[in-house]
C-alpha cells in the first residue's frame, strides 16, 4: 500500500511539474517578438527602388513639356485660324 501511495505521490508532482514547465514555456513563447514578415530591403531592392524614382521624375518631366507643347499647337493652331478668317475679309 505504501508503494502505490508512493507511486501516485511521485506521479503527481511529476504531472504538477510538467504543468508547470507547460505555462512557462507558453509564456516565453508568448514574450517573444513576432517573425518579421517584411524583411529589411537590401541593396538590389534600394537600387531598383531609386530607378523608379528617377523614371517617375523623368515621366514628370515628359509631361511639363509634352504639355507645353499641346498648349503651344493650340495657340498655333488658333492663330492660323484667325489669319485664315482675316484673308478673306482683305479680298473683298
Amino acid at each position: 500500500m505504501k508503494k502505490w501511495m508512493i507511486l501516485i505521490l511521485a506521479l503527481v508532482i511529476s504531472l504538477s511539474a510538467v504543468v508547470v514547465f507547460a505555462q512557462y514555456t507558453g509564456s516565453e513563447l508568448e514574450r517573444k517578438p513576432p517573425e518579421n514578415l517584411y524583411p529589411n530591403a537590401g541593396p538590389g531592392d534600394m537600387l531598383i527602388v531609386d530607378q523608379l524614382k528617377e523614371t517617375n521624375r523623368l515621366l514628370q518631366e515628359q509631361l511639363t513639356l509634352l504639355t507645353n507643347q499641346n498648349r503651344l499647337l493650340i495657340d498655333t493652331l488658333n492663330e492660323m485660324r484667325r489669319q485664315q478668317a482675316q484673308k478673306p475679309a482683305k479680298h473683298k
